[in-house]
């Protein structure tokens, strides 16, 4: 039976992937395959005098409805389509396929990409999907059928029936809608359409309340609600009541109407969290929130150290021998004051930012006397992977000459630096033997760092 519009078209089959390979002459595809292979379209094995609409072609000039009018017959012949709907081919037409695994029954027209005259062959044709109509989506679930929306994958159902489901203005309730059995005020969405089945997002007849819940009742006024069957509850507040309830953010009018609280966790001292994946407020002093990974593992939002003592003085106490042509670090081995324990002088002998921002550093280093060589002093990051360079002081080899005892180096600079990163030392010297640091006592031999700010 034709359609009444002249411009809708019936067709068996539509591509889904581009042909085999196909040499074109505008009228009509031919097979170029090596051997020939047999026309397979949507996963059905196409036959002679089907009608299928080729839209998935790299040169989409060679796109367009054809009707085949050759079959590979396992030897010498390959399979041919040729054009048709020539004289009358338009950018109305619409095209309903017949048949196919995947695309039975939809309905494809021409991309908005696509407009004016168009000469077959030589136009570019992009088609897409108007409508999708399955078996199931003209199944109604209702008495009196439903509204159906189809999104490329999923149908989605708007009941219009009467027997409990449906899609009204409700005049009881001024301008509301209504969806979910009659006599409930604002929207509603209840699972299987059924008040006493839950999960239910409600609106509730609670001045300003939205809730969320699995068949439970809502707790005061301007409440956004989480609850289960359990008792267990979430939920966002601006009542001025307020509770202690554990995740209640609120803002209560007992302590300021404009401000946010975190209840703390009371459960739960400062080192243990109260779950993965969650943020929280310490009930120990001072109480912070906290960010608690995957892992387990806790992170202060808010920092709680000190930063006016982030920061150490150390020094070096005893002779160091620095070889010959080999770049050292400087062990300073005592500390003078380092507060927050940020300074390693036992093993790796770096400081370790323990928060991001700028910092500033002097050292010192005082040589054994002698005039062969320059010496160098160097602020490092990252000593033993990316051996950042921060600043360098040198001692040149004309300074050194005429020097009776005891060349102090000395370099100083303020740089940025990320937390976790680190900062040491370096010192370097080609006087073609082995030379010592650390004369003239542990004051002339220091390094100080001082957090600047963020």
């Amino acid at each position: 039976m034709p359609f009444v519009n002249p411009n809708w078209h019936s067709v068996d089959l539509a591509t889904t992937t581009p042909l085999p390979l196909v040499v074109s002459n505008s009228r009509t595809l031919t097979n170029t395959s090596v051997p020939f292979v047999t026309l397979v379209v949507d996963g059905i094995i196409a036959t002679v005098g089907d009608i299928i609409l080729v839209k998935n072609q790299v040169d989409t000039s060679q796109n367009g409805p054809y009707i085949v009018t050759q079959i590979y017959n396992g030897g010498s012949q390959p399979f041919i389509l040729q054009r048709t709907y020539i004289e009358n081919y338009n950018v109305q037409m619409v095209f309903v396929i017949r048949t196919g695994d995947t695309l039975a029954c939809n309905i494809w027209k021409h991309d908005e990409s696509v407009t004016g005259l168009i000469t077959l062959g030589v136009t570019l044709l992009v088609y897409i999907k108007l409508i999708n109509v399955n078996a199931d989506d003209i199944l109604p679930t209702t008495t009196k059928g439903d509204l159906i929306v189809h999104n490329g994958t999923t149908n989605v159902r708007f009941p219009v029936g009467t027997d409990g489901q449906f899609i009204v203005a409700n005049s009881a309730a001024g301008n509301g809608i209504n969806w979910a059995s009659p006599g409930m005020l604002g929207l509603t969405l209840q699972d299987a359409y059924d008040a006493s089945v839950n999960p239910e997002i409600v609106l509730t007849a609670v001045p300003g309340a939205l809730t969320i819940r699995d068949n439970a009742t809502p707790i005061g006024a301007n409440l956004l609600e989480v609850q289960n069957n359990a008792g267990g509850t979430t939920f966002f507040s601006v009542d001025t009541a307020g509770t202690t309830v554990n995740g209640k953010l609120t803002v209560t009018g007992l302590i300021d109407p404009t401000g946010l609280t975190m209840v703390e966790q009371a459960s739960n001292p400062g080192t243990v969290a109260p779950g993965n994946g969650t943020i929280w407020v310490r009930n120990d002093v001072p109480n912070v929130p906290v960010f608690t990974n995957d892992a387990g593992t806790n992170f202060d939002l808010i920092p709680t150290t000190n930063t006016a003592n982030e920061g150490c003085q150390v020094n070096r106490n005893g002779l160091q021998t620095i070889t010959t042509s080999v770049v050292a670090t400087v062990q300073y081995n005592f500390e003078s004051s380092d507060p927050q324990n940020n300074f390693d002088s036992v093993t790796n002998f770096v400081y370790t930012a323990p928060v991001t921002g700028f910092y500033s550093a002097t050292a010192t280093v005082n040589w054994d006397s002698n005039t062969t060589s320059d010496r160098l002093l160097l602020l490092t990051k990252n000593i033993g992977t990316t051996n950042d360079g921060v600043a360098r002081s040198d001692l040149p080899n004309n300074l050194l000459s005429g020097t009776a005892t005891n060349p102090q180096v000395i370099v100083c600079d303020f740089f940025p630096m990320t937390s976790g990163e680190t900062l040491g030392v370096q010192v370097f010297q080609q006087s073609g033997s082995n030379r010592n640091i650390g004369n003239q006592g542990i004051l002339a031999n220091q390094f100080c760092v001082a957090f600047l700010g963020s």
